[in-house]
């Protein structure tokens, strides 16, 4: 079993972060004169998603922590689909939408 190196994860998430901002920042620019960002201008461009948490499979697409959440965009309900057209325990994960199942309709 391979050991898990925290410090490698930690370092390898900043650097895709700064890139990611990077890019961002280069998106956002109008200006056809692009000049070299700095650590600020990367914050200043993400300060919109300051203290938003993302969230995967929720009703929700993130949580904001310093203001209300947002509107649910995602389907009241989902069309569930199986190989064997056979109907399967609906996940706990799925509590909060209604299952249509395939083979049901």
């Amino acid at each position: 079993m391979k050991a898990h190196n925290a410090g490698y994860d930690s370092a390898l998430t900043g650097h895709v972060f700064i890139r990611l901002a990077h890019f961002y920042c280069l998106w956002k620019c109008s200006s056809p004169n692009i000049k070299p960002f700095h650590l600020l201008d990367y914050f200043r461009e993400f300060s919109k998603f300051r203290n938003c948490l993302n969230l995967i499979r929720c009703s929700i697409s993130h949580i904001n922590l310093s203001n209300s959440d947002p509107k649910s965009k995602r389907p009241q309900w989902i069309v569930v689909k199986t190989r064997d057209k056979i109907r399967v325990k609906t996940p706990p994960c799925f509590s909060c939408v209604k299952c249509i199942w395939e083979c049901e309709r």
